[in-house]
């Protein structure tokens, strides 16, 4: 990222932040060591639909995100954005064909796009969870679940002692492993046991760190334990989420149908697919890990991404 030039002082700014499940986009206005959220917003594009068979995004998802990412332009033209950022995460690092992605959005937005390795993710991931909640405690543990990843920092002495990203997110589980409506118990089983020993070969244990999590998972977990009915984000921001809790939500989800799951408060219906091996990872690495409680951030890669630019 070494190619970012820094914004002056009072410009309104914008990141797309394009990842495996969702777009997000963030407006703000920088200033300098100042960050002012104007706009927040997400879509359930699924570019990485299908990419855990093929290894490619196929051409509608290609389409589809194109569209999307269009709408968003328009809103930062009404916003007055003087400069639009975009970065990409596991989807992009990954699919064989992301060249011609990127050059698709280019050549039809005149956006570029920035791959963020997986450093530069759990580095970001960091970043944003660190500066918005006060993480006090002596050793850390940040997590960042997407559609396509998920990032692990440890931290101690306010110092990082480990840094990866792993490619597990909540589309490959679902893809590979539920196939009926409800699932099986047997789906059920061979899903939590792949993400389990997936974990574990790649090196996560039992930890004594404090736990905080954020991305899209982890947020929609928050917003179904106290039931809301409209996405805000400032009730869900600094909650805590037990290990039992969310073996609740599991259970709940276990049971539903898709048309079901759409209808829980809390839970967008464009998620209602994936969130349940969404849920699932997320237990697993507190299972893994032996911790019991994790506290929620809203703020992604993208709010450490634009405070990168003031």
């Amino acid at each position: 990222m070494s190619d970012i030039k820094h914004a002056r002082i009072s410009q309104r700014l914008a990141v797309l932040e394009i990842g495996t499940n969702s777009l997000k986009f963030l407006i703000a206005d920088c200033q300098k060591d100042s960050v002012n959220v104007i706009l927040d917003i997400s879509n359930i594009s699924r570019l990485g639909e299908g990419l855990q068979k093929t290894g490619l995004i196929s051409e509608i998802a290609a389409q589809r995100n194109l569209q999307v990412i269009r709408g968003f332009l328009l809103t930062a033209h009404q916003y007055s954005v003087h400069k639009i950022y975009a970065i990409g995460t596991m989807c992009l690092r990954s699919a064989r064909n992301s060249p011609a992605f990127i050059n698709l959005i280019k050549e039809n937005t005149g956006v570029n796009i920035l791959v963020l390795s997986g450093d530069e993710e759990a580095h970001l991931t960091r970043l944003a969870i660190t500066d918005s909640l006060k993480c006090n405690a002596d050793e850390l543990l940040l997590i960042d679940t997407g559609g396509g990843s998920t990032e692990f920092i440890f931290t101690k002495a306010q110092k990082i002692t480990q840094q990866l990203s792993i490619d597990l997110g909540a589309i490959q589980p679902t893809e590979k492993f539920f196939h009926h409506d409800p699932i099986t118990l047997s789906e059920f089983a061979s899903a939590r046991n792949y993400i389990i020993e997936l974990l574990q070969k790649k090196g996560i244990k039992q930890s004594s760190a404090k736990l905080y999590g954020s991305g899209g998972t982890i947020t929609t977990m928050a917003a179904m334990h106290i039931k809301l009915k409209e996405y805000d984000p400032k009730k869900i921001h600094g909650c805590e989420l037990y290990r039992t809790e969310i073996e609740q939500i599991i259970e709940c989800l276990q049971r539903l149908t898709l048309e079901q799951k759409k209808s829980l408060p809390g839970l967008q219906p464009q998620r209602a697919d994936v969130i349940l091996a969404g849920c699932l990872i997320v237990h697993s690495i507190l299972k893994v890990t032996n911790i019991e409680q994790l506290t929620v951030s809203t703020h992604g890669i993208r709010h450490a991404f634009i405070k990168s630019l003031s």
